[in-house]
């Protein structure tokens, strides 16, 4: 008997509980009787041609046939006798015995193949026949054509092999294979079997259910689907061990289809073929799963008697952190009520800590957008986020609205379920206003910008335009009358046309000088800041008849590029409000540079500014003098009173550069 009849499956109301070893013993028996039963390839497809076995060549029996359907027996040999009972003359003699002895589910087949020798030149079949005993016996039946030298078939030749013991060989063979698989689908740890390529070429139920999937998701595709890129390597790293011939046992932390991990542990073997070739590994893997959660829980318990008072010390000090910071800093459960807030929170909502304690939190968010911040709470929980920031309006106590960022940590317990929610609040109020008036500043500088450009295009086409047409005709005049021959009196028109297009250009040039100028003037480029403040402020006075003083200037100013521009550009807007809004009938102005500190003062006699005025954060002309002195890191002072003028007083370190070094 097989040593495989020794495994006797049984019909359990539960799988039965197999040790380590033994299911690898199974799987290596499996691989190792499949790899070593030698079974002629036409067994195991009866219908593919090859000739028999060598080790059966004792047992054949030649025989020849007519060429003439139905094919009647010329020759059999004697050896037919001994397997089959019957003599040759009983063959030869009784023409149709051959095909009664044939089995009935096998005779259509054979006579339909036989139909076709003259085409084919071979018939290779396998069928049963039964003894003159009445047992069946598998026989392999190959006839070939003989054919003479013009190739017409004279005879049928035939060669016949007893292949019963060799059928019955793998009938138990696969008995034993399906036992061993009962034995394996039963087990209660899981078997991966592999390719060389990390396919999955089989897994039993327990594995499948193990990693929540179903066994044909799992045949065909990689086995990397289900690991993480560490325990990949790992994995991998011990198959190419393998792969050198020794089995290997790890322990890897495989990913479910749930979310959730498995811990597992897996003792591989190889699989090698006949000739030594690695064709994939096997493994059996059982859940640590248990084992590893009380390894953890210990490890913690250890911690924890070893870090109690450590723990109680940083936590005291935290809170004493959090108790002080100016921040907001609150805890709620997971319905978002209190359990937990800082002094912070207690003075925005006006009440005390112990009055907001199990109150819900979201009766401080302004009412307009209460019900956002309740639906983000909501998604968070169902989208598994951890930490996640929002904005939101508060309404303070005093009825301030104040504009806040919320930092939330989602705390979940060993489940992952909500069980807390962790909140930082900051003030954005101020930053928001200040980025509000960026933009807005922003939008004022490209519209001073396409100001800018609709006047010097006007400029340039009302003023340069009707020169250049002048001077231009006179050019004309001149060049139509200069052939003639002329008189005193033609002459002397010549002449005066020629000086006024003289005075022309001279007025083109002008206006082109002023045109720069505007852009920007060469005297802050070649001869320096003071300078170029000096020319400004003629061009003002003579441009608008308002009394303008320089007074103290350096006498050697070295500032950098970016300061002289910035301060230049500042004195330009100054000036630019003080003829829009001041009414001022005289301006003094001084520039001095004391302690690598560059001080530009500007004082009118104007109508003067007043605090509304100077505080107004629409004041577009104001934020972009202050925004150009901040970056430099400098300020803009501005101060005033009805009737009594107003002072703009600018300070930027001298060598200070847009990009912020100073």
């Amino acid at each position: 008997m097989s040593s495989f009849g020794l495994f006797r499956l049984e019909r359990r109301s539960k799988p039965p509980e197999f040790t380590l070893d033994l299911l690898i013993c199974i799987c290596s028996s499996i691989h190792t009787r499949v790899a070593d039963q030698k079974i002629p390839p036409a067994i195991r497809h009866p219908r593919q041609p090859l000739n028999p076995p060598a080790s059966e060549e004792g047992t054949a029996v030649l025989y020849s046939l007519s060429t003439v359907p139905p094919h009647h027996a010329l020759f059999v040999g004697t050896g037919v006798t001994s397997w089959l009972g019957y003599s040759p003359e009983e063959l030869i003699d009784t023409p149709d015995l051959w095909r009664q002895l044939i089995h009935s589910d096998d005779l259509p087949r054979v006579l339909a193949d036989m139909e076709l020798i003259l085409e084919r030149d071979v018939c290779d079949n396998a069928y049963r026949i039964r003894h003159r005993d009445g047992s069946w016996r598998w026989v392999r039946d190959v006839v070939r054509v003989v054919r003479d030298a013009e190739g017409n078939a004279v005879e049928l030749s035939g060669r016949i092999v007893d292949i019963s013991e060799a059928r019955r060989a793998l009938h138990q063979l696969a008995q034993s294979e399906q036992r061993y698989r009962q034995l394996v689908e039963l087990a209660n740890a899981g078997v991966w079997s592999v390719e060389p390529g990390g396919l999955t070429t089989y897994v039993n139920p327990q594995m499948a259910e193990m990693l929540g999937v179903a066994v044909d998701e799992m045949v065909g595709h990689p086995f990397a689907l289900y690991l993480d890129d560490a325990n990949l390597a790992l994995a991998q790293a011990s198959l190419e061990r393998g792969q050198q011939g020794g089995a290997q046992e790890f322990d890897l932390r495989f990913l479910r289809r749930a979310g959730d991990e498995l811990w597992a542990h897996v003792a591989s073997s190889p699989i090698f073929d006949d000739a030594g070739v690695y064709e994939g590994a096997f493994a059996v893997i059982t859940d640590i799963g248990p084992r590893k959660r009380a390894e953890e829980a210990q490890r913690r318990l250890v911690e924890a008697q070893h870090a109690g008072a450590l723990r109680r010390e940083r936590d005291q000090f935290i809170r004493s952190i959090v108790e002080n910071i100016t921040q907001g800093y609150y805890v709620t459960d997971s319905d978002g009520c209190f359990t937990y807030c800082n002094p912070a929170i207690a003075i925005v909502s006006g009440r005390s800590v112990e009055q907001l304690l199990g109150t819900s939190a979201f009766d401080l968010v302004a009412e307009e957008d209460r019900a956002r911040v309740a639906e983000s709470y909501r998604r968070w929980t169902v989208e598994g986020a951890e930490n996640v920031t929002i904005e939101c309006r508060v309404m303070s106590h005093t009825g301030r609205m104040i504009l806040v960022e919320q930092t939330t940590q989602i705390v979940r317990d060993a489940e992952g379920n909500v069980s807390a929610f962790a909140n930082f609040l900051r003030d954005i109020t101020d930053r928001r206003a200040a980025e509000d008036a960026l933009r807005q500043l922003t939008v004022r500088l490209r519209s001073i910008q396409e100001q800018e450009r609709t006047r010097i295009s006007r400029e340039i086409h009302d003023v340069l335009g009707q020169l250049l047409t002048a001077i231009r005709m006179d050019l004309r005049w001149l060049e139509k009358h200069s052939g003639q021959p002329a008189d005193e009196r033609e002459a002397k028109r010549s002449e005066a046309r020629l000086t006024g297009a003289v005075k022309l250009v001279d007025e083109a040039l002008r206006s082109v000088q002023n045109i720069a100028a505007d852009l920007r003037p060469g005297v802050l480029d070649h001869l320096g800041l003071a300078t170029a403040l000096g020319h400004e402020l003629g061009r003002y006075e003579q441009r608008t008849g308002t009394a303008c003083v320089l007074g103290t200037v350096p006498e050697s100013l070295k500032a950098s590029s970016d300061v002289e521009t910035a301060v230049f550009r500042i004195f330009q807007e100054i000036m630019t409000n003080i003829t829009r809004h001041a009414g001022a009938s005289r301006v003094m102005v001084n520039l001095e540079a004391q302690a690598n500190l560059l001080t530009l003062t500007v004082a009118d006699n104007g109508r003067g500014i007043s605090d509304s005025e100077i505080s107004d954060a629409h004041s577009l002309g104001l934020l972009s003098m202050k925004e150009r002195a901040q970056l430099l890191g400098g300020g803009v002072t501005i101060t005033g009173a009805p009737g009594a003028g107003t002072t703009v007083t600018v300070q930027v370190p001298v060598n200070a550069t847009e990009d912020g070094d100073h």
